[in-house]
């Protein structure tokens, strides 16, 4: 979490970023106000924050002399300049004064978040340029681990700003990642074992923190590893011969799997991509690794793209997966169920459980790049689609297509819901509706009754609204208030206290509240009536 001051003499301007500026990226969060730069200048010298959104004319101090504080005792505190003007001279002096951004009122979000972004990738180059200062300084291996990982990180994701910050760093560290031949090896847990044993979302991520810490304690010739955006490991296998690259990442997997053994029974999945000579073709390696997890049969040792035909075959995958992520963008049901139906054309039957489940990771090479959203539920949403293709003994086309929809509005996550699923919608609505009337005294949240049914919380909402006629909370509430009201009438002695307790409300204030707006009176005024 970044932190923040605010400086401006105008207190709705205040009140507005104080209130929105997290909703408008979450990674910030308003630390201090000010009114002028002076007050600024003293929460400055009490506190460090990473930026200061300030405006330009303020009595006293005004932002640009605040700006230029902030240059003249060097601190690391980013400055943006907000203005009612659009005056080149004041554009100029705050470059002069290293001011970040200059944003014209009235303020669009949109512009505030692209600053916000641009600035917090500002300082996560800047903290990785620390880190590597700091090993140059102190020449602890930890430290030169730390930064070699980041720096493969940076590679296999391509994130030019983090390989523009450390490359120099390693070159004057005069350390070098790959000197012959290289190529990136990825290992996993078992999904489809995580799924058959139904192991819970906390143990499952329990257990890939302990593979990786077991990887960390191997000490084969410091053995260079980072986790990648899904949550994989990637290892850097290098040898001076390219034909030896093959046998070192067996090794390497076995080393990790006699370390494994005894600690936990779900075995562990792992490909390595092709062999590069450079080290900035190491990206490609990695997704040539992704790939192999789409085209390779599931006992393989080691899964890798050997032959002509398996980097074709994984091409069709990746191609109609893009196709679909593009169909899914643009809310296509159609398009998006027709190229469902093309992805299980070219896996060939019968259907394997492991190829229909890892070619989840075509979805997410052909969408990622562009889209965080897919990387943040890719988990889950890849987990669900495990657990629905362990449930039977053997998968229909029907099955895999409605695994598939869900997996796809999971890995969207913004209640893209019409797709295609087992029951239509107004079954969904009446089994949701059944299942609020009957467990109404339990603490129901929207998104407990939205996972309860394999949907997201804002499709079901938006279910209530089109097929029930009111809202998720308005209908719980209903329910509620009328079996509060039945046991008033036929039980009318029972204690006030009991009766919110057996209707679901935690507080019995808050129970005579939404008793009173419901029905216009107390629930002891209603209690008497029936007396």
């Amino acid at each position: 979490m970044y932190k923040v001051l605010l400086v401006d003499d105008e207190p709705l301007m205040l009140r507005y970023l104080e209130s929105n500026l997290k909703k408008i990226d979450s990674r910030w969060e308003v630390c201090g106000s000010a009114q002028d730069g002076v007050q600024a200048v003293s929460l400055l010298e009490q506190e460090v924050f990473e930026l200061v959104i300030t405006d330009i004319r303020m009595p006293e101090m005004d932002g640009l002399a605040l700006a230029r504080y902030i240059q003249e005792k060097s601190l690391k505190t980013k400055v943006i300049l907000i203005s009612g003007y659009d005056d080149f001279e004041y554009a100029r002096q705050a470059v002069r004064c290293g001011v970040y951004d200059y944003i014209l009122k009235p303020l669009v979000d949109s512009e505030l978040k692209k600053a916000l972004d641009n600035i917090a990738e500002k300082i996560r180059e800047e903290s990785l340029r620390d880190i590597a200062v700091q090993s140059l300084q102190t020449l602890s291996q930890k430290s030169f681990e730390e930064v070699k990982a980041a720096f493969l990180s940076a590679l296999l994701h391509e994130n030019q700003r983090e390989i523009n910050a450390l490359y120099p760093v390693l070159h004057k560290m005069q350390v070098s990642l790959l000197d012959g031949w290289g190529a990136i090896m990825i290992l996993r847990p078992n999904t489809l074992m995580f799924a058959k044993q139904k192991m819970p979302e906390e143990n499952r991520l329990l257990y890939r923190i302990m593979i990786r810490e077991l990887c960390g304690d191997l000490d084969l010739d410091k053995v260079l590893f980072c986790e990648d955006m899904f949550g994989n490991l990637a290892f850097l296998i290098t040898s001076e011969y390219e034909e030896n690259i093959f046998s070192r990442a067996l090794e390497l997997k076995a080393a990790i799997e006699r370390t494994r053994r005894g600690k936990t029974d779900i075995p562990l999945a792992a490909s390595i991509g092709d062999a590069v000579s450079d080290l900035f073709g190491l990206s490609e390696s990695y997704h040539t690794a992704l790939d192999a997890f789409i085209c390779t049969d599931q006992n393989s040792e080691l899964r890798r793209v050997e032959h002509l035909s398996q980097r074709r075959y994984a091409d069709i995958i990746k191609g109609i997966c893009g196709q679909i992520i593009a169909a899914l963008n643009v809310r296509d049901d159609t398009a998006v169920l027709v190229g469902i139906g093309a992805l299980l054309n070219a896996f060939g039957k019968p259907f394997s459980l492991d190829e229909c489940a890892l070619s989840a990771f075509g979805f997410v090479s052909a969408a990622a790049k562009g889209d965080s959203v897919y990387v943040n539920n890719f988990e889950s949403a890849y987990y669900h689609l495990a657990r629905v293709l362990t449930e039977k003994a053997e998968v229909t086309e029907q099955d895999i297509t409605a695994a598939y929809s869900v997996f796809l509005r999971r890995l969207r996550g913004d209640g893209y819901n019409t797709l295609a699923s087992n029951m239509d919608i107004s079954a969904l609505a009446e089994a949701a509706k059944e299942y609020i009337c009957l467990h109404y005294s339990e603490p129901l949240s929207l998104a407990f009754l939205a996972g309860k049914f394999n949907v997201t919380p804002a499709y079901l909402s938006d279910l209530f609204h089109k097929n029930i006629g009111e809202s998720y909370t308005k209908f719980l509430a209903r329910i509620r208030m009328e079996q509060s009201a039945r046991i008033l009438r036929t039980e009318p002695q029972t204690k006030i206290y009991s009766i919110a307790e057996q209707v679901g409300f935690v507080s019995v204030k808050h129970f005579n509240a939404v008793f009173k707006k419901h029905y216009g009176m107390s629930p002891k005024d209603y209690q008497r009536i029936q007396i």
